[in-house]
């Protein structure tokens, strides 16, 4: 079962994106005003069994005796040690175990997946020819048997009013999409570096009080105010693995993927590669108008199918004709479209609009 936890980036098949159809995905609120450990609760009971199987196969990978739990046991404590969920993030764990009837431990587990299992994924990020609106796309890969049927569309709401919401995985209590409107949408895709993922340094850093991704996402889509301060978190906080994290504010050319090593921004050199931004084309950079980005560093020259395709496409759409439905095509067109493409998700934080779509079923 550890080869499930590898990524292959997948050949495809030459079909169109009209083969490749879409699904409504379940859409949940949380009510910010109950008890932390009670918002999930209708969650966990519409869906307990998907969950459960869900779990059960993460268990088999990580739990005692299991070839992962090695490294998940460790990183799990340090995360506890170093105090880096708040009360309010581990009262919902706790919630979450009880409505499940597992133990929190295993609640626990199922909130560390980012950090020991890698996720493939690919996000565009551009703007709107006639009006300079940002719009943001992504899709989400991960081959977990199950894991479709306990994708999710939340939506957080405090007083009666939204406050942010994003899509995730029931008993996943953090978000690795999510957008608050007027503010900026933000996506998480793990970064590969070469090699086996270090998890020696992840649960080092985690000692140190690295955040994990979801609870990093979840935390900051709550409390920043603008793009602009949310650059900036994203471009330093110390995290427990390397990620890319695509950006789109409210404000023209307010679009960015930021490639994160642990501790600040990749390649922090006078290239700032680490911080690439969308900005009007020029000579030097034609294709500046969006940026578009899997999982390797963009200034490497990785055959990844997916950004060979990805790019090719946009391209040939050009920015003078770009809107959400041609990202929803890009998307939606292999192999950029992977066998184990969960969901699609667009955002537009200026206006408020959010989507999801899950793209197979199992």
């Amino acid at each position: 079962m550890l080869r499930q936890l590898i990524f292959v980036v997948a050949s495809a098949f030459a079909v169109s994106a009209a083969d490749h159809p879409s699904y409504p995905m379940p859409e949940f609120t949380i009510d910010l005003d109950q008890p932390a450990d009670q918002r999930w609760n209708h969650v966990m009971a519409a869906l307990k069994p998907d969950i459960m199987k869900v779990m059960d196969w993460l268990l088999g990978i990580v739990g005692p005796g299991k070839p992962m739990h090695y490294v998940a046991e460790p990183l799990r404590k340090a995360v506890l040690e170093a105090n880096s969920w708040d009360s309010e993030f581990l009262d919902e764990i706790n919630g979450v175990a009880k409505a499940l009837n597992t133990s929190v431990v295993n609640a626990q587990y199922a909130q560390l997946f980012y950090e020991f299992g890698p996720l493939a994924c690919t996000g565009i990020v551009t703007t709107l020819p006639n009006n300079g609106t940002v719009i943001h796309s992504r899709n989400q890969d991960f081959s977990i048997p199950g894991l479709p049927e306990i994708t999710i569309w939340v939506k957080f709401v405090k007083g009666g009013e939204l406050q942010y919401q994003g899509t995730t995985f029931a008993s996943y209590i953090g978000l690795p999409t999510a957008m608050k409107t007027g503010t900026f949408s933000v996506e998480a895709n793990t970064r590969f570096t070469g090699g086996a993922i270090d998890f020696e340094t992840n649960i080092q850093v985690a000692k140190q009080g690295g955040l994990t991704v979801g609870y990093f996402i979840r935390k900051n889509i709550a409390t920043l105010a603008s793009y602009k301060e949310a650059i900036s978190v994203w471009s330093n906080q110390l995290l427990i693995a390397p990620a890319y994290y695509t950006m789109a504010g409210i404000n023209d050319w307010q679009g960015a993927v930021i490639t994160r090593d642990r501790d600040g921004l990749a390649d922090n050199s006078t290239a700032g590669r680490g911080l690439w931004v969308i900005a009007p084309p020029t000579a030097e950079d034609p294709d500046s108008w969006y940026r578009l980005e899997t999982n390797f560093d963009h200034w490497t020259p990785v055959q990844d199918g997916r950004r060979l395709k990805g790019n090719e496409l946009m391209k040939k759409i050009t920015h003078q004709h770009v809107n959400l439905s041609a990202l929803y095509s890009v998307l939606s067109t292999p192999p950029v479209l992977a066998t184990d493409t969960i969901y699609t998700a667009q955002m537009v934080p200026a206006t408020g609009y959010y989507t999801a779509y899950l793209r197979r079923l199992q």
